[in-house]
C-alpha cells in the first residue's frame, strides 16, 4: 500500500476521504484518490514513465461524447428500463436453471424485476441477519424462491 511504503508520508485529502465513504467504500469519483498529490488515471489512457530522466507522459486516447437530449423524465425512464430488460434477457438466454445473488440493495432488486417469477434468490451471509431478511422479503415480493447460503467461519 502506497501510504505504508517508508518514503511515503501521506497526506489525506479530507474531501476525498469523506466522498470514498460516501461511495461505500468503492473509491472516489473521476481521477481524484484520498492522498493528496495523487491521482487515478483517467480511463481510457496510457501512461508513460521514463527511467532515464523520470519524465511521465499521459495520452489520453478516448473520451465518452456526450450528445444532450431534451427529453421528459419519463423518456429517460422508459430508454433505460428497455437497455436493462435487453441486457437481462439476453443473458438470461439459454439458462434453464436461472439464479440471482440478491443482496437486498437497490441493484439486485432491479435486476430481480426484470426476470421470471420461476428465478431462484440465492443471498450469502453468515445468518439471516437485516441485509438477509430485506433480500428474503425482496424474493418473497417477486414469487422468487429464496436460499441463504451460509458462510462457514472459514468462509
Amino acid at each position: 500500500m502506497l501510504p505504508e511504503h517508508p518514503d511515503i508520508d501521506p497526506t489525506f485529502d479530507m474531501v476525498s476521504v469523506c466522498s470514498f465513504f460516501q461511495l461505500f467504500g468503492r473509491g472516489g469519483i473521476g481521477t481524484t484518490s484520498i492522498l493528496e498529490g495523487v491521482q487515478r488515471l483517467h480511463p481510457g489512457s496510457k501512461f508513460r514513465y521514463d527511467i532515464t530522466d523520470s519524465e511521465t507522459e499521459e495520452e489520453v486516447y478516448w473520451r465518452p461524447k456526450y450528445d444532450p437530449l431534451d427529453r421528459s423524465y419519463n423518456y429517460f425512464l422508459d430508454r433505460f428500463s428497455d437497455v436493462i430488460a435487453d441486457a437481462v434477457s439476453e443473458r438470461a438466454r439459454n439458462t434453464e436453471d436461472a439464479g440471482l445473488f440478491l443482496s437486498g440493495r437497490s441493484d439486485s432488486r432491479l435486476l430481480l424485476s426484470f426476470l421470471d417469477d420461476d428465478v431462484m434468490s440465492y443471498h450469502v451471509n453468515e445468518y439471516m441477519n437485516t441485509e438477509a431478511r430485506i433480500a428474503e422479503q425482496v424474493a418473497g415480493e417477486a414469487g422468487s424462491e429464496f436460499d441463504l447460503l451460509q458462510r462457514d467461519p472459514d468462509y
